[in-house]
């Protein structure tokens, strides 16, 4: 990872994000990581990610076959990224206190990835990811939708279905403006109003059919 992206990262997690590392043991799901320390194993969730299992407001939507396919395929990325005996540098983001370690990973800013390559959808329940991380998150997975990559490209209607969160519904405007400056100022066209939505029961069916056949 560049020295300004390390910097922006630091910046973001603030005094929370003093590098740790440890090695990678086991990819448990697409958001939890075994790693090992000094001889000792734990269990970490990486901040921002969410769980295919339960991820969206309407889970019947999706079978849950299907969400296990779209789990294993984010860990197949996962490991491409770090492989297992990787030793990996790490922000912890909240202790375990709470309930599971959330950490967010240095190495290719691999939380960051999942979601930007389209192996990931975001957590917009954690409440232990900084704000601004958050915000860069969810540009990130903007991104994936509309250039249709990984899992977007595959199931874009099932994506969305298991996207849609009360965050997403209640700020959908504002945030598409916000995406839409920040794609202007970069170059890219982008569409006026707000995002296409084609998550369509037809749709739906079509892809869940297609995968359950595959």
């Amino acid at each position: 990872m560049g020295m300004g992206r390390w910097i922006l990262t630091l910046f973001m997690l603030g005094a929370m994000a003093v590098a740790q590392t440890a090695t990678l043991v086991k990819v448990q799901s697409e958001n939890r990581l075994v790693l090992e320390r000094d001889g000792k194993r734990f269990t970490v969730r990486l901040a921002g990610i969410a769980s295919f299992a339960t991820a969206g407001d309407r889970q019947k939507e999706v079978p849950w076959q299907l969400r296990e396919k779209f789990s294993h395929k984010a860990q197949e990325f996962l490991l491409r990224k770090i492989p297992v005996g990787t030793k990996v540098h790490y922000g912890v983001i909240d202790d375990g206190e709470r309930g599971a370690t959330y950490v967010w990973l240095y190495d290719e800013e691999v939380n960051y990835r999942m979601v930007r390559e389209g192996y990931a959808l975001v957590d917009s329940s954690d409440p232990y990811l900084p704000g601004q991380l958050e915000m860069r998150m969810k540009m990130a997975m903007k991104y994936a939708k509309s250039r249709s990559l990984g899992l977007w490209k595959e199931s874009p209607a099932l994506m969305a279905a298991m996207r849609v969160s009360p965050w997403y519904r209640t700020n959908a405007t504002a945030y598409d403006v916000r995406y839409a400056e920040v794609e202007k100022r970069a170059g890219r066209s982008v569409s006026s109003g707000a995002e296409k939505r084609p998550e369509t029961e037809r749709v739906k069916r079509e892809e869940t059919l297609h995968l359950v056949q595959r």
